[in-house]
């Protein structure tokens, strides 16, 4: 049995590494290839930077100090640019490169939120489908938040699943910076900080997990705290994400993205004026708005992959059965305690970008969790589920 079992192990190490080559290699081989012209919102990034670094203040589309975008990004990009130079170009190769090893990464993440759910297998499952889908494969040559917020979204979500096992103060602390981080990158996930502890709360009537909820929410305000001051003490107000949130809600607003009727609204009114469009669209037309708010912004944002060439175009079609089989996942965790807190995460997830302007964009960082509850699904549905496996430790 000990024989067995260590065969097993080195079996499931082989596996993963093989799966770490083969996606690296499939990111390096975009990232060396041909490159698609930059999008605006890479541009200002650019600009924004090296700005940063010349004359020390974050702006994005100003030349003055603003919040507009949280920094993590900027400042993993100023890094870089620091360390590579950018007198005669900016080092987007580099960038490219050092995304490409992040994405990798993020291939064993999925492995491990897998093995830490489910099981090894649903564990190699996931970080296969990580590995072989397209959108995260070109990603990485893009000059975006995506493959950035998704590293430290999963690795958040491992700690924090790992955290809800146990009584462990420094998992909470170390989970607590791991979301703020992630927020930093990328704020969309924000609103689910009290989350997994109130289901905690619920499920084992703890009152440990209060004090485990004191030390994640500290350790979040300790890391987000020199953002909050730089906001205070530059734009002489109370920043506590960032000020562009409010164009993707307004522009979410209108259904089916019929834009004939909007007007000009400036960017500082956007979201006060996207509620106020919410609430007029569900009094006087509730049930167009009942349908795009719920059926209609879905089908926009997992109809198909985000993704910008038609190499490998047999990959594209890993995207609907991803879709497909990780919301009935979704709807098995119904009576799967294994896979609740990540479907309700998803759920919780989708909700949130049901909100704003529904882009197949949005799906990327769902994706992964979407990949655990397939690789549930198909080993629940092709492997005797009555033989467990060696233990995953």
């Amino acid at each position: 049995m000990t024989v067995n079992k260590k065969y097993y192990k080195t079996i499931i190490f082989l596996s993963l590494i093989i799966i770490f080559i083969l996606g690296l290699y499939l990111r390096l081989k975009f990232v060396y290839g041909p490159q698609m012209k930059l999008s605006p919102d890479a541009i200002n990034y650019d600009i924004m930077v090296k700005q940063f670094l010349t004359k020390g203040f974050l702006a994005y589309r100003e030349t003055s100090s603003n919040a507009y975008v949280v920094p993590g990004y900027p400042l993993f990009l100023s890094f870089i640019y620091s360390i590579f130079g950018y007198s005669l170009d900016s080092p987007f190769t580099m960038v490219r490169v050092i995304q490409a090893f992040i994405s990798s990464a993020s291939i064993l993440l999925v492995f491990f939120i897998g093995r830490e759910v489910i099981s090894n297998r649903v564990g190699l499952i996931s970080a296969f489908f990580f590995a072989m889908y397209l959108p995260f494969i070109q990603s990485v040559t893009l000059i975006l938040t995506e493959v950035l917020y998704t590293f430290f979204f999963l690795l958040y979500i491992f700690l924090q699943i790992k955290t809800l096992k146990s009584h462990n103060f420094i998992l909470n602390v170390l989970s607590g910076i791991l979301f703020a981080l992630a927020v930093l990158i990328r704020p969309s996930i924000f609103p689910l900080f009290a989350f997994p502890y109130i289901y905690k709360f619920i499920v084992s009537k703890d009152k440990k997990v209060i004090k485990e909820f004191a030390f994640f929410t500290l350790a979040i305000i300790l890391t987000m705290l020199p953002w909050w001051i730089r906001n205070y003490l530059t734009l002489g107000k109370v920043v506590i994400l960032s000020t562009g949130s409010g164009n993707p809600l307004f522009a979410g607003t209108f259904p089916y993205l019929d834009y004939s009727n909007m007007k000009y609204v400036p960017p500082q009114e956007q979201f006060k004026e996207g509620i106020r469009l919410i609430i007029q669209g569900f009094t006087t037309n509730t049930l167009l708005y009942l349908k795009w708010f719920t059926i209609g912004k879905f089908f926009y944002i997992f109809s198909k992959p985000w993704y910008f060439s038609t190499t490998f175009l047999t990959l594209v079609y890993l995207h609907h059965i991803i879709v497909v089989l990780g919301f009935i996942g979704v709807l098995f965790a119904i009576h799967s305690k294994q896979i609740r807190v990540l479907a309700l995460f998803v759920v919780l997830l989708v909700l949130l970008q049901l909100m704003f302007i529904p882009e197949a964009r949005y799906a990327y960082p769902i994706m992964p969790l979407l990949m655990v509850l397939s690789a549930y699904i198909i080993e629940y549905l092709f492997f005797n589920n009555n033989k467990k496996e060696p233990a995953a430790t």
